[in-house]
């Protein structure tokens, strides 16, 4: 079962809020064990300090690319609207990741022989702009291939998987709801895989503890080549 825990990829929408991001440490703590890589989408790149942009990684530098990447989060957050807010929100980031085995997804995505994640219908995300399409296809790819899961804030992940036309299942996950009543995730956590067949689908349910109610042999029966797979910890959903 560890598979899951082995890639976690971090939804850009966590990076949108300082509420969030401070809600961020105690998930990735609680889902990650010594083997695991946290995944940023390949355009937070500057979050993390490497050995490839030390000598990049100047306050002028950061100051620019946070503002590049400020304007590219507001188009999936319109609430997004205090630059100053947000260069705190990049300042943590860059703490927090000092603490975990970090890359970003273009280098998971290198070490790969499988295709990548396409989609006819990406067209569909255009408007948001090609790194957040990236982001989007990128987890898909490590997810699939890698069992992977993608750790999101709130809906908006799945709303962009739907848009692509990618079928979408939630269930109540046992493992999520015990997170918010140790108060370590926040209701709007979400933990996602793109399974592509019944085995990483019985898998992934079997790590979050998420019930469906509904025999997955049955949806790979019915010839669907991708799905997404939602563990959930509110009762209400």
């Amino acid at each position: 079962m560890a598979a899951f825990r082995d890639y976690l990829c971090i939804d850009p929408s966590f990076f949108t809020r300082k509420k969030r991001i401070e809600k961020l440490p105690n998930v990735l703590t609680d889902l990650s064990d010594a083997e695991t890589t946290i995944i940023l989408p390949t355009f937070l790149k500057s979050f993390i300090d490497s050995e490839d942009n030390l000598n990049e990684k100047i306050f002028d530098d950061n100051e620019i690319t946070d503002m590049e990447n400020f304007k590219i989060l507001q188009k999936i957050d319109r609430e997004l609207k205090d630059e100053g807010e947000f260069f705190q929100i990049a300042k943590k980031a860059r703490s927090l990741f000092k603490n975990f085995r970090v890359t970003t997804a273009d280098k998971i995505i290198s070490g790969l022989d499988n295709t990548p994640f396409s989609s006819k219908h990406l067209n569909e995300i255009s408007k948001f702009g090609q790194p957040i399409v990236s982001a989007v296809t990128e987890f898909m790819t490590i997810s699939s291939n890698l069992q992977g899961t993608i750790v999101a804030y709130g809906k908006k992940f799945i709303s962009l998987a739907r848009k692509i036309r990618i079928p979408t299942l939630e269930g109540f996950s046992k493992v999520k709801h015990q997170m918010i009543d140790n108060k370590i995730a926040p209701p709007m956590l979400k933990l996602i895989t793109c399974a592509v067949d019944a085995a990483a689908l019985s898998a992934f349910s079997l790590t979050f503890g998420v019930e469906i109610g509904i025999d997955l042999s049955v949806i790979e029966d019915i010839g669907i080549e991708q799905l997404l797979l939602v563990a959930d910890g509110n009762v209400a959903n």
